[in-house]
This record gives structure tokens, C-alpha cells and sequence, in this order.
């Protein structure tokens, strides 16, 4: 029992600690990556508390589509030179 207190605290820390890279990350490509972790950690804390639908939506989705979209987003625009 006390173990699954302790994956959930892990889950929970590298969510928060993949979040902070989000925010303080200068470079798009390791802040998208960085989101793609963190939604993949989130879809694994649903899948701990049994929520499987909602788990499986957030890999579809966000983990998913969300995260190709920020990619393609960054291969189609040019990057301004200074």
C-alpha cells in the first residue's frame, strides 16, 4: 500500500519537475519534448488511478496530436536571424 503512495509521489514530482523545464526552457524543441514527457507522465498518473479512458485519451490526444502539432508548427516557420 505504501508503495503505491510512492509511484504516485514520483509521477507527481517529475510532472512538476518537466513543467518547470516547459516554463524555463529557451530552446522549443527540448520545451517540446519536455511537453511530451509531461503529458505522457500525466497519462500514467490516470492510468494509476484507474481513470483509463481519460488515460488513453491524454496519450491520443495530448501526448499525441498536441505534441506533432507544436513540431510542425516549429519545421514551418522560419526562424528570424540576428
Amino acid at each position: 500500500m505504501m508503495l503505491e503512495y510512492v509511484g504516485e509521489i514520483l509521477v507527481l514530482v517529475s510532472i512538476i519537475i518537466s513543467a518547470l523545464f516547459i516554463a524555463e526552457s529557451k530552446d522549443l524543441a527540448r520545451a517540446g519534448f519536455a511537453f511530451a514527457m509531461m503529458s505522457t507522465l500525466v497519462a500514467l498518473l490516470f492510468w494509476m488511478f484507474n481513470a483509463v479512458y481519460a488515460a488513453i485519451f491524454q496519450l491520443g490526444i495530448y501526448s499525441g496530436a498536441v505534441t506533432i502539432m507544436i513540431f510542425l508548427v516549429m519545421a514551418l516557420t522560419k526562424e528570424e536571424k540576428k
